[in-house]
């Protein structure tokens, strides 16, 4: 199967379109999908900056070495690390939206696991006890 991206971009400017009043288009395989918005890591040095920050326009940031994402009323740490039991399955996380599953530093496909709730996370194969499981945005 062959995927061809085209992006056609209007004539906002790069701040403007970063800003999330510019548009473009993505055609993905024939289907058009908008972009209003980047969704950007922005930098932050300090608390004031951090919560200074427009959450409309930033919905992650980085600050103390840590990527954090914005929930909606308060920021969050997008890292969460566990260690295994032996057999286990089942993990409670903070969140299982928009997170991406590592076991031992290895990427789990998304045939590996299901998400079984907002907070649940559960793989099809028992893991060994010691696996580092890793969470992140």
């Amino acid at each position: 199967m062959t995927t061809s991206r085209v992006v056609r971009k209007s004539l906002a400017g790069l701040e403007d379109f970063l800003l999330g009043k510019g548009s473009a288009t993505q055609t993905r395989n024939g289907q058009d999908y908008p972009i209003t918005k980047l969704n950007l890591i922005w930098p932050v040095y300090s608390q004031a900056e951090l919560d200074a920050l427009d959450t409309d326009i930033a919905k992650h940031a980085l600050f103390n070495g840590k990527i954090l994402d914005w929930s909606g009323t308060a920021w969050a740490d997008s890292y969460e690390e566990q260690i295994a039991t032996a057999g286990q399955t089942a993990f409670t996380v903070t969140s299982t939206s928009g997170k991406n599953y590592y076991i031992n530093g290895v990427k789990q496909a998304r045939s590996s696991y299901t998400v079984t709730s907002d907070t649940v996370v559960t793989f099809s194969a028992g893991l060994t006890l010691g696996d580092i499981v890793e969470i992140s945005s």
